[in-house]
């Protein structure tokens, strides 16, 4: 836009899950069909494909999750879901040979086995890892954080924010954080479950998932959990797109509860 850099992949995000929330909406009826419910799956996989070719594995991740998690809410048959996943596993393999570039290898591997190449695929791994442990109960203070402000921890404001947070922060920070997303993802559970439409139903699913995904990865990616995969933390990472989704998207769950109360206050003459 010239004045700020505009990441496809985070504008994709929101208008999957609205896309998906119409057509499950349109097609409630009918998504027990499985041509319906493959062409649900279409939406979420066309533009999982395109972050995945960026590459980017880990966007590709958060749209799948978005389709699981909208699908099953708007009552998918599970037998659909175990096709899938038995021609899924029998294209692992050529997905493997295929699609799977060598710097992903090396974070599998630096996953695996960080001290392998502690200098280089691993770095990242051990450092975040260690700033986590370094925090103790009450971390070292904010700015005071010996992994983070002498550059040990790379990336620090996107990937690896919460190992700066957990080193400066300690335990107590992190669990402070947590308690606060849990209490955002109850209240957007709250209008999922007072409106009254399946529209908007979907809709707060769909943003609630894509909140409680990239906090786990992200998480999971400083705690060594799974490999790294480039997830920022919600509200809480840099990044203009990733924020500007979520405020629109926090935005839309407020519409949703405004039109529910004024459905139910009913017309005013």
């Amino acid at each position: 836009l010239g004045f700020t850099v505009v990441q496809a992949s985070e504008i994709g995000k929101l208008m999957t899950i609205i896309g998906l929330a119409k057509f499950l909406t349109d097609f409630r009826d009918r998504l027990q069909e499985f041509r319906i419910f493959l062409l649900s799956l279409g939406i979420a996989a066309l533009p999982a494909a395109l972050v995945f070719i960026e590459p980017d594995a880990g966007s590709a991740v958060v749209f799948m999750a978005l389709w699981l998690v909208m699908t099953l809410f708007a009552g998918a048959r599970l037998r659909h879901y175990a096709m899938l996943a038995a021609i899924g596993l029998c294209l692992v393999p050529v997905g493997l040979a295929a699609g799977v570039q060598d710097y992903q290898r090396d974070r599998i591997r630096a996953f695996i086995d960080p001290e392998s190449d502690p200098q280089g695929a691993g770095f990242n791994v051990i450092q975040a890892e260690t700033s986590v442990g370094s925090g103790g109960l009450w971390g070292q203070g904010l700015t005071e954080g010996t992994q983070t402000q002498l550059d040990f921890v790379r990336i620090q404001t996107t990937d690896f924010i919460f190992s700066v947070l957990s080193e400066e922060l300690g335990f107590v920070g992190a669990m402070a954080l947590f308690i606060l997303f849990l209490l955002l993802l109850s209240r957007m559970l709250r209008v999922a479950t007072r409106a009254g439409e399946p529209l908007g139903q979907l809709l707060a699913v769909g943003l609630i998932t894509i909140i409680a995904v990239q906090v786990f990865i992200n998480v999971a990616i400083n705690i060594r959990l799974i490999p790294v995969t480039g997830i920022p933390l919600p509200f809480i990472s840099t990044g203009n797109s990733s924020l500007l989704v979520f405020f629109i998207g926090l935005g839309l769950l407020q519409s949703v509860l405004a039109w529910q109360d004024d459905a139910r206050r009913g017309p005013v003459y």
